[in-house]
């Protein structure tokens, strides 16, 4: 089985708060994704781009507040921008193929020093865990293109489909910025 695991630090005048929420569902893992995906994103609007908690807050519960009844729901605020992190995990209750059980593997992360290489492969053992088992994937897919800096092949260009991400492996690294093209 698979599960999804969000980890994050909100920065408060309390201090910091590390926080794990899992996400599961036996019969539908893709649905105990597209969970964890929807709460990641719901907790980078919170933050925003104008960098003003209390405005994307207020921004944020707006836009949602018709969507899901809040039931005196107490909603820390991030007051420490720089101590904000989300990062979004799977992890499995089995070893597979070079995936060991019960470490999490980042799939996406928000201001975390990763290497995309590590984010490509997560996401590809990922969707060969889903093909060996079976789980529908409900077409919540991306087609990825990146350029394995660490192979031995000049410019080895690897394409691959995997769950969604909404990350751009090409942008973020190819074989023309290496160049400085």
């Amino acid at each position: 089985m698979i599960t999804y695991l969000l980890k994050y630090r909100l920065g408060s005048e309390n201090g910091i708060k590390n926080s794990e929420i899992p996400f599961e569902n036996a019969n539908s893992p893709i649905s105990s994704r597209i969970d964890a995906y929807q709460r990641y994103e719901s907790l980078l609007e919170i933050l925003g781009e104008n960098k003003d908690p209390n405005q994307n807050l207020s921004e944020h519960i707006f836009k949602y507040s018709k969507k899901q009844k809040l039931k005196n729901s107490k909603i820390e605020i991030p007051m420490n921008i720089e101590g904000f992190q989300v990062n979004l995990f799977f992890v499995l209750n089995e070893d597979f193929q070079s995936l060991k059980h019960n470490t999490p593997y980042l799939i996406i992360g928000e201001k975390e020093e990763r290497n995309y290489l590590t984010l490509a492969e997560n996401l590809r053992h990922e969707m060969s865990y889903y093909k060996a088992k079976r789980y529908a994937t409900n077409e919540w897919t991306s087609r990825i293109k990146y350029w394995n800096y660490e192979s031995d092949k000049e410019k080895d260009i690897i394409h691959s489909n995997v769950l969604f991400t909404p990350f751009n492996f090409w942008e973020e690294w190819n074989p023309h910025l290496a160049e400085g093209n």
